[in-house]
């Protein structure tokens, strides 16, 4: 049997919501994902270095706060400089992404943003 898929999933710096997150852990964990949780308030070092650590193949941002774009690009950074970049990043925010934050988001990590909102 193939090892399950592992991801893990935070919340940034000042940002204490967590219900969305939680319950998309609980879906994740449903359909048989590992799911390492660091709960909220935390680093991009914290969960950079967590990823790498529990080699993961995904991360999960939940951001409710703003700043999102900043976040998420220094994740990518630091993944990168760490020799991790296999390791994708997702996220959302909860209405707080915008359409047009998810357009530059995918132009600058080109990466899937998917935005349900227009």
């Amino acid at each position: 049997m193939a090892a399950p898929i592992r991801i893990l999933t935070a919340v940034p710096i000042c940002d204490g919501h967590d219900s969305a997150i939680n319950t998309i852990n609980l879906e994740f964990i449903r359909h048989g994902i590992e799911v390492i949780y660091l709960g909220y308030h935390r680093s991009v070092g914290d969960i950079v270095r967590a990823a790498i650590q529990e080699d993961v193949r995904a991360i999960g941002i939940s951001s409710y706060n703003g700043g999102h774009i900043e976040f998420f690009a220094e994740v990518v950074d630091l993944l990168r400089k760490r020799g991790a970049s296999d390791i994708k990043v997702f996220g959302g925010g909860g209405g707080t992404i915008t359409h047009e934050d998810a357009i530059a988001m995918w132009s600058r990590f080109s990466w899937p943003a998917r935005h349900s909102r227009k």
